[in-house]
């Protein structure tokens, strides 16, 4: 009988090697490439860099300078210790990724085309999303076009409406992103009047150069599912009172209070928090002081 042929695959000798790589490098035995990142010099192999990264592939066997010299200057990297950390990837298969490192990693993963690094800082961005950054993370990705950290900013801003709008990068956000937050049905809020605070709250904390933002910004509320004491409340707000457009907005709103009859037939929205699966909300005026929306199915 013939022998059956096996394919084995030995993963011990597949660190050990790795590991043999990363000391020759550190010692800066039989390498043939050092990259100058930040007036930082890293001794490095050529084949190890073509054979992790396309980027480095095409500059070594292309016509570019650096194919003949042996110093790679990276001018578009901007932080040597993330160039290391992503050099010690390349080699071991092993990153540090903390706070303070994670968009830099990034960077360096998606200029140098090594999309496992990437994968690894997209993974742990991810996780780190709280109130305090999840804005500037969202820009972040967005930016460098990592959809799935965007992604799960964005469901975590929404989500977490009200924790995330007092914080700092909330307050220095700019008009047109802030508009779109409060004009979105799926914020997640236990009252509109939530929605209405983080808008005083952005305006107040640049009141000179943001006042004239606050009647726009009042046109993205949902006033028919605020109450009628929290509607007198915002009448007698100083910005709304020193401003005929905001208070001719506010009374708008009010209106469905005043006189119900005139909006039987006028189908609303609120939030998709607010209702339940309701899809028509016909606002039916109410008597309480308290009350807010009538939903007929």
């Amino acid at each position: 009988m013939g022998t059956v042929e096996q394919r084995l695959c030995d993963m011990e000798f597949k660190q050990e090697l790795l590991s043999k790589l990363n000391e020759l490098r550190k010692e800066s035995t039989l390498c043939d490439a050092t990259l100058r990142i930040e007036g930082q010099d890293f001794a490095a192999h050529r084949c190890v860099l073509s054979a992790a990264s396309p980027y480095f592939r095409s500059l070594f066997t292309s016509g570019f300078k650096e194919n003949e010299s042996t110093v790679v200057e990276l001018q578009e990297i901007k932080s040597a210790a993330a160039a290391s950390e992503a050099l010690r990837f390349i080699y071991t298969g092993e990153v540090l990724i903390n706070v303070f490192n994670a968009q830099d990693l990034f960077k360096v993963a998606d200029y140098l085309i090594v999309p496992s690094l990437k994968t690894k800082v997209s993974e742990y961005l991810k996780e780190s999303i709280d109130a305090t950054n999840c804005l500037e993370l969202e820009s972040f990705a967005a930016q460098f076009g990592c959809e799935s950290v965007e992604k799960a900013a964005v469901t975590f801003k929404l989500q977490n409406f009200v924790s995330v709008v007092k914080s700092d990068d909330f307050k220095a956000l700019d008009f047109e992103k802030v508009k779109q937050l409060v004009s979105h049905d799926e914020i997640i809020v236990s009252r509109e009047e939530e929605v209405y605070d983080s808008v005083i709250s952005w305006v107040k904390h640049d009141i000179l150069s943001r006042e004239c933002l606050f009647p726009e910004l009042l046109k993205c509320l949902r006033f028919f599912s605020m109450s009628k004491s929290s509607l007198r409340e915002i009448l007698q707000e100083e910005l709304v009172v020193k401003s005929l457009t905001c208070t001719s907005i506010l009374l708008g709103g009010m209106a469905c209070f005043m006189f119900p009859d005139t909006f039987l037939s006028m189908s609303l929205k609120p939030r998709e928090c607010l209702i339940s699966n309701e899809s028509v909300v016909i606002l039916t005026g109410g008597h309480n002081d308290t009350s807010g929306i009538g939903i007929n199915s």
